[in-house]
């Protein structure tokens, strides 16, 4: 067999070896009870491989349009291992290799062999990192390093604000004040609000002539459904809903009552 028939063999048993050990490794998933004594070593042995660490891997070699390379992978240092959640194994130290290919057209053939050198990057250190990064948070949040979260600015007294409102949910994920209702059915008067999880009426930026009439409407809004008429005071703005057996719509409340 001559150097490129060889050549070519090999990566074809490597291709093939690697192929076997995904097929074991999926077939023989199950674990075998062993005592824990007989083990630590071979632990210990299993810890250190599966770290966070460069090793080396294969990658594919992306060629110029209209090529191909032989070989189509390398084996180059990558970082790979395991890390505790929330983080990831990447990259401390880059650095670029070359890796030496026959270059075949994609189509056709050339009479002379030709060969090219592909610069590809390798990995040096490793250490594990945030998946998560400050980018990922809102206005609302803050990123803790220690937990690789996004974490919330002021998150108790925003929630007990927001769980006071019926209706309302705090989504910690998010940091922020959600309703939890489905949009109900307003009278012509009003439109239904997220957020504020009520019909409303008016807009926002109102400005009250007494300090009581401000107090009150302020109280009026807090219920669901109810909002603050400056000449029939506070009122329901929803449609009357069917209730449970037992139970009578009650306009004053805005709500099923007994």
């Amino acid at each position: 067999m001559n150097l490129i028939g060889s050549f070519g063999f090999c990566i074809f048993v490597s291709v093939l070896t690697i192929a076997q050990c995904h097929v074991i490794e999926s077939t023989y998933g199950k674990h075998v009870d062993i005592d824990c004594q007989t083990a630590l070593g071979a632990m210990a042995q299993t810890i250190r491989t599966s770290m966070c660490q460069v090793k080396d891997t294969l990658v594919d070699l992306k060629p110029t349009s209209g090529y191909r390379y032989v070989p189509p992978i390398a084996s180059v240092k990558r970082c790979d291992g395991n890390c505790r959640t929330g983080l990831s194994c990447e990259p401390l130290e880059t650095r670029i290799t070359e890796v030496y290919v026959d270059v075949k057209l994609l189509y056709g053939r050339w009479w002379m062999k030709r060969c090219a050198v592909v610069r590809v990057e390798e990995h040096v250190s490793c250490r594990c990192k945030c998946e998560a990064t400050e980018m990922d948070c809102n206005d609302r949040q803050m990123f803790d390093k220690n937990s690789c979260k996004c974490e919330c600015k002021a998150e108790r007294e925003s929630k007990m604000k927001c769980e006071e409102q019926e209706g309302m949910r705090w989504d910690k994920d998010d940091c922020s004040c959600k309703c939890m209702l489905m949009p109900m059915p307003c009278s012509t008067q009003g439109i239904w609000s997220e957020a504020h999880c009520a019909c409303m009426n008016e807009l926002p930026n109102r400005k009250y002539e007494h300090e009581d009439e401000k107090k009150n409407s302020t109280e009026c809004q807090k219920q669901l459904g109810m909002w603050w008429d400056e000449d029939d005071g506070c009122k329901c703005m929803m449609l009357p809903m069917k209730c449970t057996i037992g139970r009578r719509w009650s306009k004053a409340h805005c709500k099923c009552v007994q």
